[in-house]
């Protein structure tokens, strides 16, 4: 068993929106450009994709609208490819604001086209994820695993579909039920 950092792969965008993470921020946006541009502090070469945000989850309590988020130059920099286009290149984001307001993304980020967004997802978006900070994911890889506190959820999408985020990450969110304790929790009946 692996214990998950919260911020880190596909539950960033949970402990993000729910405020665990103070610099986050979680929008929908159109990608209406993409451009090379040098960052003043290292004079180090990114990529700014000038966006049109259509709805912010998280973050608003930091900058009202983001304009622009910025990437590295290449995935092996962590940066992030994104697809310049309207509505059918909606995104869901999640990235971290840095101190002079632009939001930088990676690609650990949470970053999902909004049509890729299951259902669930989206509820879990408005509902339960923000319920969840005060829980640990421990990923399983192996057999045998099990939880061993009250506020822990097992991830087992890499167990039994050998892939990061399956069925549990995208129709479950993990967080406190009325009993207390921490366990994974359908949006859809």
């Amino acid at each position: 068993m692996v214990k998950s950092d919260k911020n880190s792969g596909a539950w960033k965008l949970a402990c993000i929106y729910d405020g665990c993470s103070m610099l986050g921020s979680v929008i929908l946006a159109n990608i209406l450009s993409k451009t090379v541009v040098k960052d003043s502090p290292s004079s180090e070469e990114m990529i700014q994709y000038e966006i049109k945000q259509t709805k912010m989850f998280k973050g608003f309590e930091m900058v009202k609208e983001v304009k622009y988020v910025f990437t590295a130059i290449s995935s092996a920099a962590c940066g992030v490819d994104l697809e310049v286009g309207m509505k059918q290149k909606q995104y869901l984001i999640s990235g971290n604001l840095s101190n002079n307001g632009m939001l930088i993304l990676y690609l650990c980020d949470f970053i999902k086209k909004w049509h890729e967004v299951t259902d669930s997802q989206k509820i879990n978006l408005k509902n339960n994820y923000q319920k969840g900070c005060d829980c640990t994911i421990t990923h399983c890889r192996t057999e045998p695993c099990s939880t061993t506190k009250p506020h822990e959820c097992l991830w087992t999408d890499w167990l039994k579909e050998k892939k990061n985020c399956g069925h549990q990450a995208d129709n479950s969110a993990c967080f406190k039920g009325s009993e207390g304790t921490c366990s994974w929790h359908n949006a859809l009946p």
